[in-house]
């Protein structure tokens, strides 16, 4: 399996564990206790119309991953390129603005890693 299939994989995991409301709770609960362990503040899982978003940003997410892994057209993948850009500014943005936690920099280093990789692939499929 190709480094770039096995990151959507990942991928593709996380959001899934998101578009379930009875598995988000529980790793929105694990990425606060990481957050402890970084030094940051415990936060809580969203309810209510938050979890409904959460749940639908992960369901989009992985049908956006299964579409990653479907299809080899350049210009989905470019599309998904531009996607991971909306997400760093995203995450940064609410750090910024808001303290969102700091564990939400590994969402920012998943993204540039991807990013990389898919970059690296677009220029050369046979790479990556």
């Amino acid at each position: 399996m190709s480094l770039r299939r096995a990151l959507t994989w990942i991928d593709f995991t996380v959001c899934a564990l998101l578009a379930l409301p009875f598995t988000a709770p529980a790793f929105i609960s694990l990425m606060s206790a990481l957050n402890v362990m970084l030094g940051g503040q415990t936060f809580s899982a969203p309810t209510g119309s938050g979890a409904f978003f959460v749940n639908l940003a992960g369901v989009l997410g992985v049908l956006w991953n299964i579409a990653m892994l479907k299809r080899e057209d350049r210009n989905l993948h470019i599309t998904d390129l531009a996607g991971r850009a909306g997400v760093i500014a995203l995450v940064l943005w609410h750090m910024v603005a808001s303290g969102l936690a700091i564990i939400f920099a590994v969402f920012i280093a998943t993204e540039l890693i991807g990013g990389l990789v898919k970059a690296r692939w677009l220029a050369n499929p046979k790479t990556v």
